[in-house]
């Protein structure tokens, strides 16, 4: 069972792609990740290579990828995800941001093997809490036992430090994290028992309890608003759909589904919420096929009021053939929204005013010949600025990081 994000940033993400390209690998499910590919890129220019500012990434020594990243401000940024040692080895990899460049923050030791974190947030800039999974490796007699075990780790502004964290039954994974306090995280994931939910008050980690109600639920994503508001969506089967909720009152967890508007694949990726009683999620739903077309993704979003979920009409650019699909969502009011994705293998973002989308200028793809480039986090600290993370790969296949930092107009390359 490999627990590698370089191929797959979230297990059950709004990807641009049919049930045909997921698979069930040792009873872990692997999701094609949004990808931009060379046919599309092939549509880039000099002139954008220059205004990119992108660099060669040949001095990098080993392969990395960023999954997920927090900004408390505009020179204060953390960003999560792995990397693949020389010798094929998989790590937690982290970086800060300080407005100018980026630099690696040294990990702990690992606790397993096959590394990997999924979802970081910032309290302050000296209080980030980030989450994942390892695989660890019991006594070769009678027979090898693999297990796949939580994982979070805390910044305190000058190193890391790995906690402890209750596991749900087996195969477990933590994919999204919250923290409205340094005293105050949940996360959420999923295991084969079931969903998790966890909180952090500051000394330990506990476990929630949180309602099943369908078999193979996986929660991706979590957003608190205060230390009693959160929500947490994802998808049932496993990531298939139909979508679904849950909303934390500083008691319990409560199932709120949004509405589904595919009989066949719905799924919801992230979740920001600005206030309690205002949050979008966004993800994908596959449209059924007809006599003069087939099954295609389409991008999702719904809102909360605080008391149920609506339906909001996120953007499908005119003529997208491949599909399209929503990664991540960053509100810094309940007016202020800003979604990152990928339609026909092209990168999208679109912003909410509290009254619709609009699409926005794109983010800058890689214009290299045989690069592939994914989007997987955004953060925003104002409506005028945003960190977006992902990867691509070079054209030998080594995978390098991606950030761009949006001004309120464009996009900017700072990592890649």
């Amino acid at each position: 069972m490999k627990l590698t994000n370089l191929t797959t940033r979230r297990l059950f993400s709004a990807a641009a792609t049919t049930g045909a390209a997921r698979k069930r690998a040792s009873g872990r499910l692997v999701l094609a990740p949004l990808t931009v590919s060379a046919a599309a890129l092939a549509m880039s220019t000099p002139a954008l290579a220059a205004s990119a500012g992108i660099q060669a990434a040949v001095s990098v020594p080993a392969q990395h990828s960023l999954a997920s990243v927090s900004c408390v401000s505009g020179i204060d940024c953390v960003a999560v995800g792995q990397r693949v040692t020389s010798s094929g080895t998989d790590l937690n990899f982290a970086e800060s941001w300080n407005g100018h460049r980026w630099r690696a923050l040294p990990q702990p030791p690992s606790p397993g093997s096959l590394d990997s974190l999924a979802a970081v947030s910032c309290a302050s800039r000296s209080a980030c809490m980030a989450v994942g999974s390892y695989e660890s490796v019991g006594p070769a007699k009678p027979k090898p036992h693999v297990q796949i075990l939580n994982l979070a780790e805390l910044w305190n502004g000058r190193a890391w430090k790995r906690l402890a964290t209750p596991d749900h039954g087996t195969g477990n994974q933590l994919t999204g994290v919250s923290c409205t306090a340094p005293k105050h995280c949940v996360a959420v994931g999923w295991s084969l028992s079931g969903t998790i939910a966890e909180s952090w008050n500051g000394s330990r980690w506990r476990l929630m309890t949180t309602p099943n109600p369908a078999p193979d639920i996986a929660l991706n994503a979590v957003s608190c608003a205060t230390s009693s508001n959160c929500v947490t969506v994802g998808a049932e089967d496993f990531g298939d759909g139909p979508v679904v909720a849950e909303v934390w009152n500083g008691r319990g967890w409560h199932v709120h589904n949004p509405p589904n508007p595919s009989a066949i694949e719905d799924s919801l990726a992230s979740v920001s919420c600005a206030i309690p009683a205002g949050c979008i999620a966004v993800g994908n739903y596959v449209t059924p096929p007809t006599a003069s077309s087939s099954s295609q993704p389409k991008t999702l979003a719904e809102g909360w009021n605080g008391k149920s979920w609506h339906l909001l009409q996120a953007i499908t650019p005119a003529g997208t053939k491949a599909g399209a699909g929503l990664h991540g969502v960053a509100c810094v009011k309940a007016a202020s929204c800003l979604a990152i994705g990928a339609a026909d293998e092209r990168l999208l973002s679109e912003h909410w005013n509290g009254h619709g989308w609009r699409l926005t200028s794109a983010p800058r793809q890689q214009p290299i010949k045989d690069v592939a480039t994914n989007l997987f986090g955004i953060a925003c600290w104002q409506a005028r600025g945003c960190m977006i993370v992902g990867d691509y790969f070079g054209a030998s296949q080594v995978i390098y990081p991606l950030a761009e930092e949006w001004n309120g107009t464009t996009w900017r390359v700072v990592l890649g």
